[in-house]
């Protein structure tokens, strides 16, 4: 008996016979699967979407920014040159008209309104490229050896060029000074024939100075470029080139 209640046990026992899973619900589960696959991939579309959005924001930002700072430092570049210009050719034509009077005056009063060190020295040099003036302590002509610029672009474009004009050097390290400056020149005409240079020695730190008053991030990069080839790269905070 014991044997039939095993094999065959009650029904009382609350048992129920196996049954294989419907079809309709494993296709319910399977939708249901693809429908969360589908929200999922919908989601990360508009993430990376307005990933995308805001990368392109930040890029026309970027170029807008560097097309105002361009703007604002041509702005100030070109007042820069055109005051240090209008005092160079001040100077020529006082150095053309009273070489041995008012231009020393002149000179001294030019050194006096610029900011103190923007201006290393100011000197002349004869037509045949000897310093013959210079606003430091020491007299160029009572020197034992003479110093000659001729071998200098800034010289050397104002003596093959017909017509007076500025003219902008790359950095060098001056003989008189023995520091490093820009040189910013023009011509001493006399008789409509040229007669020597008259030369701003422009400290660089004065230039870069006016960009670091422009620039608002400290790795901010500045390239002041001549028709040909860079004359100045002026770094923010940076003391010399």
């Amino acid at each position: 008996m014991k044997i039939f209640d095993h094999l065959f046990p009650p029904k009382h026992l609350g048992l129920r016979p196996y049954r294989a899973p419907s079809p309709v619900g494993f296709w319910r589960i399977a939708g249901a699967l693809v429908l969360v696959a589908l929200c999922g991939g919908i989601y990360w579309w508009q993430l990376l979407a307005q990933q995308r959005n805001q990368l392109a924001f930040a890029e026309n930002q970027a170029h807008l920014r560097t097309v105002q700072m361009s703007t604002t430092m041509a702005s100030h570049v070109g007042t820069l040159v055109a005051g240090l210009e209008y005092l160079a050719r001040s100077l020529a034509m006082n150095r053309e008209a009273e070489p041995d009077h008012y231009f020393p005056v002149a000179v001294r009063t030019a050194l006096a309104t610029f900011p103190n060190g923007s201006l290393r020295h100011i000197y002349v040099a004869n037509a045949s490229g000897q310093v013959v003036f210079s606003s430091l302590d020491q007299d160029p002509k009572t020197q034992d050896a003479p110093i000659f610029i001729a071998d200098r672009e800034h010289f050397q474009g104002h003596a093959e060029r017909t017509q007076p004009a500025l003219s902008i050097s790359r950095p060098s390290l001056g003989r008189l000074s023995g520091k490093w400056s820009v040189q910013f020149s023009y011509p001493v005409m006399r008789g409509g024939q040229f007669d020597g240079v008259v030369v701003l020695s422009v400290a660089p730190e004065y230039l870069s100075g006016h960009f670091s008053d422009v620039s608002t991030s400290g790795n901010d990069v500045t390239l002041l470029c001549a028709t040909m080839a860079p004359i100045w790269r002026a770094l923010t905070g940076r003391k010399r080139c």
